[in-house]
């Protein structure tokens, strides 16, 4: 079976040769380790560099044959959005193709100013056109690699968030609800158009980004996400699965309660299940399990970083026994973000070889 078999099965929850596993993403100072092959562009803040930047040669055949170490069966990318400004102006800041300026530093990039000043630019706000986004890195990892490439959209409450403030966007719910209706009718229209270029570069699925949950639960009420948020993701997963394809999601934080209205939304696969949030996946997989696949639920808080490649093979056999081995199926291993930069080599390559040890 191949790796996007293995991963279309998976997601249409029908039975596997062996558990598929994978990573959002590698950090390139881990990528560096794993490879003893360290490149003159390797820094602290390789999550900018993955969304923004383009790979070089050099390395997309670093990040493959990481994956190939690593037994991964899929890439999570995203569609390049470059910055609109090449360089910082007085204070360090620059604006990409949203109209946001960021703060790019060594270690992170923070969005100083949103685009959309006031409730009064909600409604002539423009969203960038597909063409300002780059999709060649996609092209690439589909003709030159055999993975499974999924492509990251932001969407929903979070990027609207981001696009006005979040303080901003809590005050317009009361405020101006309507505008913010119109925006994500608008953002829905955009983000249509924006999964034609995905398909059109070689995805084989739409990975849509959403974190509109932490530790405690959600940051509004349910009702309120399902009327400003997951009916849209309805009409995009409609858009989606009438195009041929399948719609991963993520979210962090508990989820416990949003997760039957996701599961309306007709998603095929949910990432993250962050265990140090609350969530407890053997029951949302006794629940949903029919429904949906599950990607991830392993801890990056403590036992990635902390625990002995012991705890690590230890957490995979059970995971793999209470989530997997009864349906071979349903399940996807991985952390609930990545594979960083603070996790020791030694856990990081303890994680996949025991998915490939007790996988089969």
């Amino acid at each position: 079976m191949t790796h996007r078999e293995r991963m279309k099965r998976s997601f249409m929850l029908e039975e596997v040769d062996r558990l598929p596993h994978g990573e959002q993403m590698i950090h390139d100072l881990l990528v560096a380790k794993i490879l003893h092959e360290g490149l003159p562009e390797d820094g602290d803040n390789a999550l900018s560099a993955w969304m923004k930047e383009t790979l070089s040669d050099a390395n997309f055949s670093r990040h493959l044959r990481a994956r190939q170490v690593l037994g991964f069966d899929w890439v999570h990318l995203f569609p390049i959005e470059p910055f609109v400004e090449k360089e910082a102006d007085e204070r360090g800041l620059r604006r990409d193709i949203w109209g946001q300026r960021i703060k790019v530093t060594r270690e992170s990039f923070e969005i100083v100013e949103p685009a959309i000043g006031s409730a009064d630019e909600m409604d002539s706000y423009r969203f960038p056109s597909p063409d300002e986004f780059i999709y060649s890195d996609i092209k690439r990892w589909q003709t030159e690699s055999d993975l499974w490439v999924t492509t990251q959209i932001d969407t929903g409450y979070f990027k609207i968030a981001q696009l006005v403030g979040f303080e901003n966007y809590m005050m317009y719910l009361a405020d101006v609800p309507g505008k913010l209706a119109s925006l994500m009718e608008r953002f829905t229209d955009f983000q249509k158009k924006l999964v034609d270029r995905l398909i059109e570069a070689g995805a084989d699925s739409i990975w849509f980004s959403d974190d509109h949950a932490f530790n405690a639960g959600p940051f509004m009420s349910p009702a309120m996400l399902q009327e400003f948020d997951f009916r849209y993701l309805a009409e995009l997963v409609a858009y989606v699965h009438a195009k041929g394809l399948l719609a991963n999601y993520h979210s962090c934080g508990n989820i416990a309660q949003t997760l039957p209205l996701l599961v309306k939304a007709g998603i095929d696969s949910l990432h993250a299940i962050q265990p140090s949030a609350g969530n407890d996946i053997e029951a949302y997989h006794r629940e949903y399990g029919k429904d949906l696949c599950f990607i991830g639920n392993f801890d990056m808080d403590q036992l990635m970083p902390k625990g002995s490649p012991r705890d690590i093979d230890a957490a995979v056999r059970k995971m793999v026994e209470a989530l997997w081995r009864e349906k071979r199926t349903g399940y996807v291993l991985s952390t609930c973000n990545m594979l960083n930069s603070d996790q020791p080599i030694e856990n990081a390559l303890m994680l996949h070889f025991a998915a490939e040890k007790y996988g089969h």
